[in-house]
């Protein structure tokens, strides 16, 4: 057997595979990026493989000859690739009047909504919003505001949305 099946972050991977349990020698390792349609050989004879940056899933097998029978092929370890997180667009910046109320939505995301920031100087500074829905509603709101989403995938790097700007527009004043 080759141990250990792993999921990994697309780019950014290493990891060693190793094989136990054989009768014989190793002759090669072989690796397939399609599932096990095609093997491509590695020219390794240890019981280890190592890995790095792959971008796609990988599967990984040994093959062991004892001199007798025919070459043997181990099962397979596949390393599966996690795709990386998409921060995706806040819609829609908007210029609102004093107090107002409306709701801000993220769209075309991919991972998890770790949590909303907003900044009142123009992302100098970031503050947490607690929430991690896809929707953002927002009421009495006296100064410019930027929003931002912060979005991950699985153990791999965190991702930003865009950023949307509520813009506040002063209440005009009638004259006398």
């Amino acid at each position: 057997t080759v141990s250990a099946n792993a999921t990994v972050c697309a780019g950014i991977n290493s990891g060693t595979l190793t094989l136990s349990g054989q009768n014989g020698t190793v002759v090669r390792w072989e690796s397939s990026i399609d599932s096990g349609a095609i093997w491509n050989t590695i020219t390794n004879t240890t019981t280890s493989q190592t890995y790095a940056n792959l971008n796609k899933t990988t599967w990984y097998r040994a093959v062991v000859d004892n001199g007798v029978c025919n070459p043997a092929m181990s099962a397979y370890a596949a390393i599966t690739i996690s795709s990386g997180a998409v921060g995706g667009m806040i819609v829609s910046s908007a210029t609102v009047c004093v107090n107002s109320a409306g709701t801000l939505t993220l769209t075309g995301f991919t991972g998890n909504i770790v949590r909303w920031e907003s900044s009142v100087n123009n992302g100098t500074a970031w503050v947490t919003v607690a929430n991690i829905t896809d929707k953002l509603s927002y009421s009495n709101i006296l100064t410019d505001v930027w929003y931002r989403v912060i979005v991950q995938s699985g153990t791999c790097s965190t991702d930003t949305s865009t950023i949307a700007t509520l813009k506040v527009t002063p209440v005009s004043v009638g004259g006398v």
